[in-house]
């Protein structure tokens, strides 16, 4: 089975993307146009997917005879288009997208018209073509058939992010750049290029200059009150479920650390594109998709944090359980227990007496000195000093273990990408990520700039 690799790490340099948008429950709809071309299309996006469940990225949808998608079948990719009751395309993918850690760029070319079949429809991505090979494909475009793309009827009847016959199959993840151009074909690397260092595929600047076409549109998320807006045309989308809190910094040129659904125990609840995490009737635990083994790092969470609601750093070879049984293991980590008081280290008690509850709560983690200081509310504990020392030189992932049972725990984490709103707004000196605490000198939030340049 082929595991197509997403774009992991932000190359240095280069255009940068300012936004993307957090989809949790929620989709962007407009109505259908008069289409300049039924024939030929591009569709351009990229996206972090935070749920492996069955989705839509994209739809053009009137009715059962009269639609198109881009769906998510589980980990593969489907894509299906359909006019006048007849089947134009249908692939199905045999390689899988279960990367919640990092973006991918999905690019598509339309062009029934083409005189090759082979060239009617064209995918890559991250820059790579996927070939015929690559898919198990039922039927593929004839010469010069219609697309059912943008030839919807009624209102609302394009959507992103969510299934619109059923309003259902929502994305759980990030989406950004998300680009359609109505009649026009344009080769996937007028939106991204392999950077000569790295070698990893990224996006390039110059999108605002393409031709979209009657029903086409450039959405960039820059305008937190309007995220469905199209800054190329007029071709704006309604949000439904997304308000300014859903715009993020979380982008395919700066990736951010979030919780790790793939990385659990107990099977938590984690929603909010994988920042919030709740415990519900037992106890869970969880580690992030980021670790570190160098640097100096700070990250927030703001929890209702009862008895034995631990949270911390862990190293990822430590096999996961409740947050009791976590604080005994003798596997590098420091755990702190959130309304007990209790810090630990290595699986032995190194101090108490730390007040708890409900509150925000930072970690400033020195793994170049091997030191953390813990902070509540702003306050950091022992005079700002460090709380534990002599960090053994290990990988370290953030983690959070939740109890359960009558009064859930919920963890809101914030490493520069919040759900939740911030009061005040404290950016890391790079000038990156949204804590409701000032970073502490020296220290940087969790993201693969940072990561490039001190981890």
């Amino acid at each position: 089975m082929l595991i197509i690799p997403a774009n992991s790490a932000s190359a240095a340099g280069g255009y940068a993307v300012a936004n993307s948008a957090r989809f949790q429950t929620a989709s962007l709809k407009r109505s259908a146009g008069s289409k300049t071309n039924a024939t030929k299309a591009t569709i351009s996006m990229w996206f972090k997917r935070s749920e492996l469940v069955d989705c839509v990225l994209m739809q053009s949808y009137t009715d059962d005879s009269n639609r198109a998608y881009i769906k998510l079948l589980g980990n593969t990719f489907y894509f299906f288009d359909r006019s006048g009751g007849t089947t134009r395309n249908y692939w199905v993918s045999t390689f899988v997208l279960r990367d919640v850690s990092a973006f991918y760029h999905l690019h598509i070319n339309i062009d029934t018209g083409n005189g090759t079949a082979a060239n009617r429809f064209i995918v890559h991505l991250n820059g790579v073509n996927q070939p015929v090979a690559n898919f198990t494909n039922n039927a593929t475009y004839g010469s010069g058939v219609t697309s059912n793309w943008q030839q919807a009827s009624g209102t609302n009847q394009f959507t992103i992010g969510a299934n619109e016959s059923v309003n259902d199959q929502y994305f759980g993840g990030y989406m950004s750049e998300v680009v359609y151009l109505d009649g026009q074909v344009v080769a996937y690397d007028s939106f991204g290029e392999f950077d000569e260092d790295s070698g990893i595929w990224k996006p390039i600047d110059g999108l605002a200059d393409l031709t979209v076409g009657n029903t086409g549109f450039y959405l960039d998320f820059e305008d937190s009150s309007a995220l469905g807006a199209d800054v190329i045309g007029s071709n704006d989308f309604t949000a439904a479920g997304l308000a300014a809190i859903d715009q993020t910094t979380d982008t395919c040129t700066n990736n951010f650390c979030t919780m790790n659904p793939l990385d659990t125990y107990n099977s938590p609840t984690i929603t909010d594109g994988n920042t919030v995490c709740n415990a519900g009737s037992s106890d869970k635990s969880m580690r992030s998709t980021i670790g570190i083994s160098s640097g100096k790092w700070y990250w927030e969470v703001n929890t209702t944090a009862n008895n034995s609601a631990n949270m911390g750093i862990i190293n990822g070879e430590a096999v996961l359980t409740d947050g009791n049984s976590l604080q005994s293991v003798s596997t590098n980590s420091v755990i702190w227990e959130g309304n007990g008081g209790l810090l630990f280290k290595n699986g032995s008690s190194v101090t108490t007496a730390y007040s708890g509850g409900t509150s925000t709560y930072g970690f400033a983690l020195d793994l170049d000195n091997g030191t953390l200081k813990l902070s509540q509310n702003g306050t950091f504990y022992n005079s700002g000093n460090a709380v534990v020392t002599s960090i053994t030189a290990d990988t370290y992932l953030p983690f959070f273990a939740p109890n359960g049972g009558g009064s859930p725990t919920t963890f809101k984490a914030n490493f520069g990408n919040p759900a939740y709103a911030i009061s005040s707004g404290n950016a890391d000196g790079n000038g990156h990520g949204n804590f409701e605490y000032a970073v502490p000198s020296g220290y940087y939030s969790l993201n693969t700039k940072n990561l490039a340049e001190y981890g």
